[in-house]
């Protein structure tokens, strides 16, 4: 039988004191390590959070040990101290008190005395709530540090603007870092010149020009998704817009420009722009104030106003059967169509990763209104033959067959491993067996039976999903019954009813689209 897990988890954050020995990540393995071994606590393995804060328990290597609890891999759980598990005190109280024991794992916390197998650990709620206190104060202090130094001029995000790098004597001090900078000149002159943003976007590709984040990623290894490691000179046209309309290229430094909610929301919000805290002449701009206030201008003319307001009823609900990315919704007042779909893929990339798949709203619409009436038509004439039929299309009565079948033929396996370990136990209890004999058929038997386990458990849900259809097929029909006039049908309904629908870049009939509904509740239609 598998040995389960001693779980040596450590934590530092910014928000901790680095320059004390105790906070390191290496300084807590050694210590977790040593107490490990002196309590005969084997099979030790590290979970390591570095730079995360306390505050938020979405942490790789904390979610790293949670899976590994659901996969009751885990018996005991050893950190340096309570702060290191958390200091939101809800949460680091819910996982001390409920999470760890129903799941059968132990919990120590040497320095503050806490090991949850004892029962002398009335003080564990008290410690939670101070190290929270800890955690908000320091928060108001970052805070209060940050706004000093950006009503003083000086930089205080983590990476330079784009054409801008942090000066190695005071990186609270931009510097201009030229070859950037002319491809920002570049943007900026291009603008002036007449040319869309979408249109700069294909020169700058065409001239592969890295994109800023493909720099960063470049020069950092920071922000390395696929996109921007298979895609690093697709310009999109929000980058080259935040580009056009950020002042900090004229000499000024912008700061407050967003902020989290509190110390225990970690996603950042967007101040109003009166918040924005702005302070002149901090650095060398890239772009003289006349141009850079021409530019505005022009792009405060260019926002198309839309003369009229169409509704679309597919939003969020509508992607590409191919690449898998959401259509968006182009809406023209000067067109007669109500708007038109495309690729948001092909959109920002072009034919490098997808295709467009154009297609007009009102396809969309006729399609999904002619598929839904012939839906309707069969529950209203009979609801309970709608639901066989239902049944009979996504093979629930051939899978609940097959799936019974296969779970008879492994259970009766189960029993017959059962009582291989129940004989070799006793032939090994009798001597009629050697140890080392023994050590390697239980093992073997061991992992059969686990594996086998883990089987049953997954039919059983799968049995449980087929179960569970004709129910979900009746929650779907209570929606067909509340539809009075298909033709009035809006966004809320419309989510209600379908979970996707997916156009591809084939044409069936040679005009349209292929178009595929996905039903609420119902697997196939």
């Amino acid at each position: 039988m598998e040995q389960l897990i001693t779980a040596l988890y450590c934590r530092v954050s910014r928000e901790d004191d680095l320059s004390e020995l105790s906070s390191s990540i290496e300084t807590q393995k050694t210590y977790l390590k040593k107490y490990a071994i002196e309590n005969n606590l084997t099979h030790i393995k590290f979970y390591i959070d570095e730079g995360y804060s306390g505050t938020s328990f979405d942490r790789p290597g904390f979610q790293e040990l949670i899976q590994d609890i659901e996969e009751h891999n885990v018996t005991t759980i050893i950190t340096k101290d309570l702060s290191r598990l958390g200091r939101n005190y809800l949460t680091t109280g819910y996982y001390i008190e409920h999470y760890f024991p129903t799941n059968g794992v132990r919990y120590i916390a040497i320095n503050d005395n806490v090991d949850t197998s004892l029962s002398e650990n009335e003080f564990t709620p008290f410690r939670n709530i101070l190290n929270e206190w800890y955690a908000k104060d320091i928060s108001k202090k970052i805070r209060s540090a940050y706004r000093t130094k950006a009503i003083s001029g000086q930089f205080t995000g983590s990476y330079a603007p784009y054409g801008y790098t942090k000066n190695p004597k005071n990186k609270n001090h931009l510097l201009v870092h030229e070859p950037q900078a002319q491809v920002v000149r570049t943007i900026f002159k291009l603008y002036l010149e007449g040319f869309s943003i979408y249109r700069i976007s294909h020169i700058l590709r065409e001239k592969r020009v890295l994109t800023p984040r493909a720099e960063t990623n470049k020069a950092t290894g920071k922000y390395g998704s696929s996109n921007i490691i298979n895609y690093p000179f697709i310009w999109s046209v929000g980058t080259i817009s935040n580009i056009l309309e950020n002042k900090e290229y004229t000499g000024c430094l912008v700061s407050n420009k967003h902020q989290t909610k509190s110390y225990k929301e970690k996603r950042l919000t967007v101040n109003p722009k009166a918040e924005w805290i702005i302070v002149k002449e901090t650095h060398q701009g890239i772009i003289d104030k006349s141009s850079f206030e021409m530019v505005q201008q022009m792009k405060s003319k260019n926002k198309r106003t839309k003369k009229y307001f169409r509704p679309n009823i597919f939003r969020g609900n509508i992607y590409c059967g191919d690449c898998g990315k959401s259509l968006s919704l182009s809406v023209r007042p000067d067109r007669k169509t109500h708007g038109t779909f495309e690729c948001s893929s092909y959109k920002r990339y072009s034919k490098i990763k997808c295709a467009s798949h154009y297609i007009t709203y009102e396809v969309v619409y006729n399609y999904f209104i002619s598929n839904l009436e012939c839906v309707l038509k069969s529950f209203k004439k009979d609801k309970n033959q709608f639901i066989t039929n239902l049944i009979e299309i996504n093979d629930i009565s051939e899978s609940t067959k097959k799936l019974n079948i296969k779970k008879i033929e492994i259970t009766n396996r189960l029993n017959k491993v059962n009582e291989v370990i129940k004989n070799l136990y006793e032939s090994y209890v009798f001597k009629h067996i050697s140890d080392d004999v023994f050590q390697l058929l239980e093992k073997t038997y061991e992992q059969e039976r686990s594996e086998i386990m883990s089987e049953i458990e997954k039919i059983q849900n799968k049995l449980d999903q087929c179960q569970s259809f004709v129910s979900d097929a009746n929650k779907f029909c209570d929606i067909l019954s509340t539809i009075k006039n298909i033709k009035q049908l809006n966004e809320k309904t419309i989510h209600t009813l379908i979970s996707k629908i997916f156009v591809y870049n084939t044409r069936s009939n040679g005009v349209n689209r292929d178009v595929e509904i996905r039903y609420n509740y119902i697997s196939k239609m």
